[in-house]
């Protein structure tokens, strides 16, 4: 017997994914101009202001006796924070 597939709609080709959009490259203004101008407006204001307390001050408020150590330990989260700041800064992210 045959059969008869009158029912039956030609299968039509799957048409390719579209491919990416190539990514533009874009200068970042505020990354080499805004960040240094920031930085010098900071050191600017820090030169003319008189802070109300001192490192030190804080080690004695915590009652810390061992000093060196403390101020390494702090530098080195200082160090920590400045690095994920500058590798989210820098990271590739996803765009639209």
């Amino acid at each position: 017997m045959q059969q008869n597939n009158y029912n039956q709609t030609p299968k039509q080709p799957v048409p390719p994914p579209p491919l990416p959009p190539k990514p533009k490259y874009q200068f970042r203004w505020a990354l080499f101009v805004g960040a240094p101008l920031v930085v010098i407006f900071f050191l600017w204001l820090a030169s003319n202001v008189s802070p109300s307390f001192d490192f030190d001050d804080i080690v004695g408020l915590l009652q810390i006796g061992r000093t060196d150590n403390f101020t390494r330990f702090v530098a080195l989260m200082i160090l920590g924070l400045a690095f994920i700041v500058i590798v989210k800064l820098f990271r590739k992210r996803p765009g639209p």
